[in-house]
């Protein structure tokens, strides 16, 4: 019987830890550079949650698109920079698609859209598979640029959470285990 508790203890601990019930965001790191050198990079959420009835839809006129919120957003275009910004706009794909930054002017279109599901809850996942992606083009010159994506290094607070449960549960299982064989042999 004593086995057996250790053993659901040891199992259930095992599954938080693996992760089971992990949420589906993950935090990206988006790099940009151009063909006269220019850069840019931030990092935001694979499925950013916007603020308001239409979540992270915008449509100034006949564009529209999402605005995404990010952090650690910096530029060094046109032989400045240093620039900070919060968030980036990704075009629909009936507006060529593409991306700007909200600090800048200048739209770098892909000819398709950046991000799955629907301009109010965009999901930038399959980015990963698809980076880097080398066909942007700055609109109206002859500039090109490539994205690339990458999942952030540092883990989620949730997950943190989720490891700090799973440890403490298989410690609190070995204490247990270790008194219960004391007892036993005393």
């Amino acid at each position: 019987m004593r086995k057996i508790d250790f053993h659901a203890a040891f199992l259930a601990s095992a599954l938080i830890v693996s992760g089971v019930s992990v949420s589906t965001a993950e935090t990206l790191d988006f790099s940009y550079v151009d063909s006269n050198g220019d850069a840019a990079s931030w990092v935001q959420q694979s499925n950013p949650v916007c603020p308001g009835p239409g979540g992270c839809s915008f449509s100034p006129g006949p564009i529209s698109g999402t605005s995404v919120p990010v952090t650690d957003g910096v530029e060094s275009f046109f032989g400045g920079g240093g620039d900070s910004f919060t968030s980036v706009g990704f075009y629909a794909a009936s507006s060529d698609g593409g991306f700007a930054l909200n600090v800048l002017n200048n739209r770098q279109p892909a000819g398709y859209q950046l991000f799955a599901g629907t301009t109010a809850a965009p999901d930038f996942s399959a980015l990963l598979t698809d980076s880097p992606i080398t066909n942007l083009y700055v609109e109206g010159t002859s500039i090109t640029g490539t994205l690339t994506v990458t999942v952030a290094g540092v883990p989620e607070p949730s997950m943190w959470v989720m490891m700090l449960i799973g440890f403490t549960g298989l410690g609190f299982a070995g204490y247990r285990a270790s008194h219960k064989s004391a007892a036993v042999a005393a």
